[in-house]
């Protein structure tokens, strides 16, 4: 799934589909599964972008699963250690024991690096407080180009009409509206027939390749999410 909704109601306006005359929590709904559906399909390259906080281990070897050195470990701590999740967007907040701390760099796509001349903290434990210990938050994924986002806009504009039962371009029975939310049950080569924008899409970045995303780092990871 991607980090976020690509498509606003904005974009669906410039569609030619008013979302002001659909109920909002459908809008809300279908703009969530149209994304959701043009990742999967676009390969999902693009994740959109998310915010993630946690406690890195600075242990080297990387023994423990919570962080804990002890006589069986013997870790070292490291320069630079790898965060969970990539490829990290703009600039960390870190603090250390609460105190803000900035002599670090960024390493593509997910290494955090001290420029002090020092080494991480290591030997974490994971029930401390909200402030304690070593802790990032940082943004990271792949913000999706504007092709994609107007395929995005594309099919929520016809999965809204699709849930209202007006004329629209998705074959019957392509749409499913539950209580948990909307889904779209359709291949890529019906879209591609169906829908233009679409069509060149998938024309551009065909639905073969894995996700960009890292996913790499030692657990401790206290929350993640849309930014």
């Amino acid at each position: 799934m991607p980090c976020d909704v690509w498509v606003t109601s904005a974009d669906v306006a410039a569609c030619g589909v008013d979302p002001a005359l659909y109920d909002a929590a459908l809008v809300t709904d279908v703009l969530a599964a149209a994304s959701a559906w043009t990742f999967r399909m676009s390969g999902q390259r693009w994740t959109g972008v998310c915010t993630s906080t946690e406690r890195p281990c600075g242990c080297s070897c990387r023994c423990d699963q919570v962080c804990r050195c002890d006589s069986l470990c013997q870790c070292q701590t490291a320069d630079t250690v790898a965060l969970t999740y990539g490829p990290v967007v703009g600039t960390p907040t870190v603090t250390i024991d609460g105190a803000p701390f900035s002599m670090f760099a960024v390493i593509a796509p997910n290494m955090l690096a001290r420029t002090d001349g020092h080494r991480w903290p290591s030997c974490q434990v994971y029930e401390q407080g909200p402030s304690e210990g070593w802790i990032v938050t940082y943004d990271h994924g792949v913000v999706p180009p504007v092709l994609a986002v107007m395929a995005a806009a594309e099919v929520a504009s016809e999965m809204l009409r699709a849930c209202a039962g007006d004329v629209c371009a998705l074959p019957a029975g392509t749409v499913a509206v539950t209580r948990r939310g909307v889904s779209i049950d359709l291949d890529s080569d019906k879209a591609a027939a169906a829908l233009p924008r679409v069509a060149m899409l998938l024309g551009s970045y065909p639905p073969r390749r894995s996700p960009p995303v890292v996913r790499d780092g030692s657990r401790g990871l206290i929350t993640s999410g849309p930014v």
